[in-house]
C-alpha cells in the first residue's frame, strides 16, 4: 500500500481523535480504580463498538477505492496504467478483508462489520460513482467516455464478490 500524504491540519484532527480516545481510556480506568467496573464495562464496551463501527467505515472506504479504480481499469485509455490500477485493486481489497475478517471479542470475525459492510455497499458503490465522475471530469481524454454512459446505479457485486471474484470476473459485470 502506498503511503497516503496528508497535510499539517489532518495530522492535527487525526492526532486530535487519538487523544480524545486515550481520554476516554483514561476514564475507564479510572472508573475501575475507583471499583465501579459496571461503570468501566459500559465504558469499554463503547470503545468497542466505536472501533468496529470506524473499522466498518474503513473497510467501505477501501471497497469505494477499489470500485472506482474498476471504474479506471475498464472504461481507461492508458495500457500503461493498468498494472498499477490492479495492483491497488488488490491492495484495496486485502485492506478492507482484513478489516472484515478481524477477530471480534469472540476470537472469532466479528459478522457486525460484515453486516455493516454488506448494507453500505450501495451507498459506497455511489460514492465510486462520483469519485470517478471527478477523475473523468480532471482528465477527460485518460477515459472512453461514452462507454461510461453504462455504468450500473445499483451495485453489480454483492460483498462476497468483490472479496473473491478475479478482477476480470468483476469488470464483466460492468458490461451492458
Amino acid at each position: 500500500m502506498e503511503k497516503k500524504e496528508i497535510s499539517y491540519e489532518e495530522f492535527q484532527a487525526e492526532l486530535q481523535v487519538v487523544r480524545e480516545l486515550i481520554e476516554r481510556a483514561q476514564l475507564a480506568l479510572d472508573c475501575l480504580s475507583l471499583g465501579d467496573t459496571d461503570a468501566f464495562l459500559e465504558a469499554v464496551d463503547e470503545l468497542y463498538l466505536e472501533s468496529r463501527e470506524a473499522e466498518a467505515n474503513n473497510a467501505l472506504n477501501y471497497f469505494r477505492r477499489m470500485i472506482q479504480h474498476l471504474f479506471k481499469l475498464k472504461y481507461g485509455t492508458r495500457p500503461e496504467s493498468f498494472k498499477k490500477l490492479r495492483r491497488e485493486i488488490e491492495n484495496f481489497r486485502d485492506e478492507a478483508i482484513d478489516l472484515i475478517n478481524r477477530k471480534g471479542k469472540t476470537g472469532k470475525p466479528n459478522k457486525n462489520i460484515s453486516d455493516r459492510v454488506t448494507i453500505g455497499l450501495q451507498d459506497a458503490y455511489e460514492s465510486a460513482i462520483r469519485f470517478f465522475g471527478n477523475d473523468i471530469k480532471d482528465d477527460p481524454e485518460d477515459y472512453k467516455i461514452q462507454d461510461t454512459k453504462s455504468i450500473p446505479s445499483k451495485c453489480p457485486w454483492t460483498l462476497t464478490e468483490l472479496m473473491d471474484q478475479d478482477i476480470e470476473i468483476l469488470l464483466t459485470s460492468l458490461e451492458t
